[in-house]
């Protein structure tokens, strides 16, 4: 599973050595950015069965499986929702009334976006 955040040192991270690596048996699942698995190598990896599967989450992920179905069967994707829950949505809501509420009271912001 690869849970990184997506950056210059982080951009295909995950490219044809490591899905070597990985092996057969071995299935590669991204929470993190797109841009953190080099597509053109998990597409050759799922296609050549140098891994087992994916799970992806990423919009380009799922594009670059989509446009090679016919080759990738082991490619499953769904949208990008794992933050969509019942509770991250609540705490989302209370997060922003806090902020209202300490900017018409004129107090500092609870949850100030930094660096904005």
């Amino acid at each position: 599973m690869i849970a990184v955040r997506a950056g210059a040192d982080t951009h295909h991270a995950v490219d044809a050595n490591i899905l070597r690596e990985l092996g057969k048996d071995g299935y590669v699942v991204n929470i993190s950015r797109g841009s953190v698995i080099d597509e053109e190598a998990l597409v050759a990896a799922l296609a050549n069965e140098t891994i087992a599967g994916a799970g992806l989450g990423r919009l380009r992920e799922r594009a670059a499986c989509a446009g090679r179905a016919d080759r990738v069967s082991e490619c499953r994707a769904t949208p990008h929702i794992g933050g969509h829950t019942l509770e991250s949505h609540t705490a989302m809501q209370n997060c922003v009334i806090a902020n209202l509420e300490a900017f018409f009271a004129g107090q500092p912001l609870s949850y100030a976006v930094r660096g904005a």
